[in-house]
């Protein structure tokens, strides 16, 4: 389930790395929501002072395909973390502070100490636990305590904010087996804030938020009034399949999708395409007309028969223009799109056909 960083190698392909890159900011995006969202609903669930804290961005967006490649993700949180709202640090005389250690002959924590810490540890989790949902999901597999563990959860993103756990667990005791048993009764609060429904609604909006932000800073009240907002009917993002037998042009489309709030799916041929369709929930295709041994009215007579609700968008040449009419004339294809295509043209094209689905009419 973990993705792969950014390959350092200056060899690599550029479209692979800026792909990889791509996986890696919707990662951490969630990873920082889930972190953020946690110190303001959860701290509120547990009647805690509020806290003030933002969440800071790199701006990658802006820079050419060459300096993607030369950025080196070495850190977890070098394209958005969350600073401050941290408990602990509103308490005088705190007895950690990051980086110190573990002193075996520290007294037992008072309860406001106590309560700090706890507080403090699942919120961390919370960002890991957000970031391996997220990852489930776009890989439709399943998330539970068993598979999504405390070892498992090492795999995804924050090796600070893990870092940091390990320092507060040491401060409750001196044996390894009572810091196992409330880091794990920790991880188990965590887990079940991350499986309300309401809550994984709001990371998923702070998420998106952070992916298509314009900004280097994000603040608490930002995140509040995201929390804050009534859940849509439907939270769950329009699938999209994207067919095209050449690479560079499903790396452009992944690309230029990226910062959209859909789930997307990507196939070199029309038998890859469905296959995914067998094991996927698919709301729109825009398939490449020209394919060798299925082209894409071929695929996508295949694909009305099986999935008649899904909406159809073919990619299309001029030199294919008779063969794209005669596609919609018999009523298979939605509408269609020329190569190269405009990119906020075929955007608004997708999201006016997403649109008329949702709201039932024909399309």
């Amino acid at each position: 389930m973990k993705r792969n960083k950014i390959s350092e190698g200056s060899s690599q392909d550029v479209d692979a790395d800026v792909d990889v890159l791509i996986e890696h900011k919707q990662c951490i995006a969630f990873h920082a929501a889930g972190h953020a969202m946690a110190i303001y609903l959860n701290n509120k669930a547990g009647n805690l002072p509020p806290l003030a804290f933002q969440i800071t961005l790199n701006d990658l967006n802006s820079k050419s395909e060459e300096e993607l490649v030369a950025y080196r993700t070495t850190h977890d949180d070098c394209i958005a973390r969350v600073e401050g709202g941290r408990l602990i640090e509103l308490l005088p005389d705190s007895p950690v502070h990051p980086g110190t250690g573990h002193n075996d002959a520290m007294p037992p924590l008072s309860n406001d100490y106590m309560s700090a810490f706890e507080t403090d540890i699942i919120n961390l989790l919370i960002g890991s636990l957000a970031e391996a949902k997220h990852i489930a999901e776009i890989d439709d597999e399943l998330f539970n305590q068993q598979l999504v563990n405390l070892t498992a959860l090492k795999n995804y993103g924050g090796s600070s904010d893990f870092a940091l756990v390990t320092q507060y667990i040491q401060r409750f005791s001196a044996c390894n087996q009572q810091q196992d048993k409330k880091l794990y009764e920790l991880f188990s609060i965590a887990f079940n804030f991350i499986d309300k429904r309401e809550n994984w609604a709001a990371i998923t909006r702070l998420a998106n938020y952070i992916l298509n932000c314009d900004k280097n800073i994000i603040s608490s009240e930002e995140v509040v009034l995201l929390a804050k907002q009534p859940r849509a009917a439907n939270e769950k993002p329009a699938a999209i399949l994207f067919v095209d037998d050449e690479e560079n042009v499903l790396s452009a489309l992944r690309r230029l999708f990226h910062n959209e709030r859909y789930i997307t799916y990507f196939a070199l041929s029309g038998a890859e395409g469905l296959d995914i369709l067998q094991h996927h929930a698919v709301d729109l295709i825009i398939s490449d007309m020209r394919m060798p041994e299925m082209n894409g009215a071929e695929f996508l007579n295949q694909v009305v028969m099986q999935w008649p609700e899904t909406i159809r968008i073919l990619l299309t040449g001029y030199s294919d223009m008779q063969s794209t009419i005669d596609a919609i004339n018999k009523g298979h294809i939605y509408n269609y799109c020329n190569k190269p295509w405009d990119d906020d043209a075929l955007k608004l094209l997708v999201r006016n056909a997403l649109e008329q689905k949702e709201s039932g009419q024909r399309v």
